[in-house]
């Protein structure tokens, strides 16, 4: 039988025979052709109203100067943009969750190939490929994470995170926006810089004297900051006006002298003091300051500024014989400090699995003081002057519950009998967060005050010390808290004040007139033009192209089809 359909009695007989096999197989070959086009290059077509699977003018033009910029910033050559998707394609295209953002992705890296790439890789599979996306030895990475980076700066969302919900629960796409938001933060500062205070007896790392005492001191830290992402310089607070345009953390590390002022100047309007500039930065930048103080010292100025900021420092020193590296004299001041467990609270959002662990690494404080909360009745406050800004305090590390501080002999250095306050859980290191709303987009923005009452918190003794977990809860602190900029994201632990759900840049303006309010209300979250939570899209049809092109794509198989049922007719009857 075999051979009979090939052996045919004319040659027209054969050549028919052939057109017909070879019209099958095409039909076969187009389909794959079409299939790995579609999915690489982005050849769909979008057929929802509001243009889910397209990009919106407003995208367009909004990318077009991002990537302008990028490229005009000459950070490298041949430096992108990455989207890394941590499944399989497979998967992203069946999830309804995914499959938007990564269309999306794909139509980002088809416009701007040059500066854009989109990848897709299994964190179950290949572990290792992720690594570098860690801010400590227990990060996790889920298979629905989505990481943006560019260079060494990178942010880390869930799926979910492309998405919002309006008041009625309902579910928006709001791709766009994030994804825009996204790019703008890993973008957004060229160079980012940990500043070291060099003023006021602290100690601090020198670049340019990597061989002096202070340098070979916080060597490891800076090596830290380098590892992420920042470049480490000295800063001389008193020569310039304000903080620079390009901190991403200021460290005041160990200062032994006080923050003075002139005060014959303080009636001058342009006179601006030290302690000013900071307390500026924090308001006005969305800055990030971490402060390690020697509790033995006293700094009334600087003090007094901390105390503003929520932090009440004790000039005593903490002993928890319960919690502390065992020594010959058994002094509790090297102190194992206590993880938070509470999943909601900011320090589990930094350490996360190290709370729950059995066996958790060790974080350890060697003569250090308390810090408390300065707000008294209250862990937050609103700040003075403002109703759209409020000031609140963190716990990080804690003490046991049986820690006692003790007063020191400021002549022989000796701890001595005198107590200071009761038996209990003493914090060892906290953060204040300033949380501000913009009262027209509704967008937080964020500021940090990291604090440690203890001299050592920053220096490579304990930096360097392997089977201590500091360098990894260090690594987490600058991680999160040095991502300043205005489309600043949280990538470790739970939902916190700075996470990656409440950043970003409005692509649509929110100045509207009534009339285009009108025309522009689809796009607000949940209708509610009071306070809008715009979403990019806009809403369109089908454009007579594009029905153009489907139709032609569309009738492509069938119209295949019905040629070589045609084919097969004319064979049968006439041959």
């Amino acid at each position: 039988m075999k051979k009979g359909l090939f052996k045919a009695k004319s040659r027209r007989t054969k050549i028919f025979t052939a057109i017909t096999l070879l019209s099958v197989v095409s039909i076969f070959a187009l389909n794959m052709l079409l299939y790995y086009f579609g999915i690489q290059n982005t050849l769909f077509l979008d057929m929802t109203p509001e243009g889910l699977y397209s990009l919106s003018d407003a995208m367009v033009e909004e990318c077009d100067e991002m990537f302008d910029d990028i490229k005009a910033s000459g950070e490298g050559s041949g430096k992108k943009v990455k989207v890394l998707f941590c499944t399989d394609e497979d998967y992203l295209i069946a999830s309804e969750k995914t499959r938007l953002t990564y269309f999306m992705a794909l139509k980002l890296q088809k416009r701007y190939s040059d500066t854009f790439e989109v990848g897709a890789e299994n964190v179950i599979i290949n572990p290792t490929a992720f690594a570098k996306y860690k801010t400590t030895s227990l990060s996790k990475i889920n298979s629905n994470h989505v990481i943006v980076s560019y260079g060494d700066r990178y942010r880390i969302v869930s799926a979910d995170y492309f998405w919002a919900t309006g008041s009625s629960e309902a579910q928006y796409y709001n791709g766009e926006y994030r994804i825009a938001s996204l790019i703008k933060s890993v973008t957004s500062i060229s160079k980012p810089v940990a500043y070291f205070l060099a003023e006021k007896g602290a100690t601090y790392y020198d670049p340019n004297n990597k061989d002096s005492e202070m340098s070979r001191e916080t060597e490891v830290f800076a090596a830290l900051l380098a590892e992420r992402g920042l470049e480490v310089k000295p800063l001389y607070l008193s020569t310039v006006d304000r903080v620079p345009e390009d901190c991403a953390l200021l460290i005041i590390n160990n200062p032994r002298e006080d923050f003075t002022y002139d005060e014959d100047r303080l009636d001058e309007f342009s006179y601006v003091t030290d302690i000013e500039k900071l307390d500026r930065y924090l308001v006005m930048k969305q800055g990030a300051i971490a402060v390690a103080k020697d509790y033995e010292i006293s700094l009334p100025i600087f003090e007094s500024f901390l105390y503003e900021w929520g932090f009440d420092f004790s000039d005593s020193i903490v002993v928890d014989r319960d919690s502390s590296l065992e020594d010959s004299e058994n002094t509790g001041t090297n102190l194992i400090a206590k993880y938070d467990t509470d999943e909601e609270s900011y320090g589990y959002a930094l350490y996360g699995e190290y709370a729950t662990l059995s066996s958790a690494p060790l974080m350890v404080f060697s003569n250090s003081g308390s810090v408390g909360c300065s707000f008294k009745e209250s862990i937050s406050i609103q700040e003075p002057g403002s109703g759209f800004a409020s000031r609140n305090y963190a716990p990080f590390l804690t003490t046991s519950d049986s820690a006692q501080r003790y007063m020191k002999d400021k002549t022989t250095g000796e701890i001595t009998s005198y107590v200071d306050g009761p038996m209990g859980k003493y914090d060892l290191a906290a953060v204040t967060v300033r949380r501000e709303i913009d009262s027209v987009s509704a967008v937080y923005s964020y500021s940090y005050l990291f604090c440690a009452n203890s001299a050592d918190f920053f220096s490579s003794s304990l930096l360097g010390e392997v089977s201590f977990a500091n360098y990894d809860i260090v690594s987490a602190v600058v991680e999160n808290i040095s991502r300043v900029d205005e489309h600043a994201s949280m990538d470790l632990g739970a939902l916190s004040l700075n996470s990656a759900s409440s950043a970003g840049k409005f692509i649509i303006p929110t100045t509207m007139s009534e009339e285009d309010q009108t025309i522009y209300s689809n796009k607000y979250v949940d209708n509610d033009v009071k306070k809008p939570r715009i979403i990019i899209k806009e809403t369109n049809g089908i454009s007579k192209a594009a029905i153009g092109v489907y139709t032609v794509v569309v009738m492509i198989v069938p119209t295949a089809v019905g040629i070589l049922g045609a084919v097969i007719l004319i064979k049968r009857r006439f041959l």
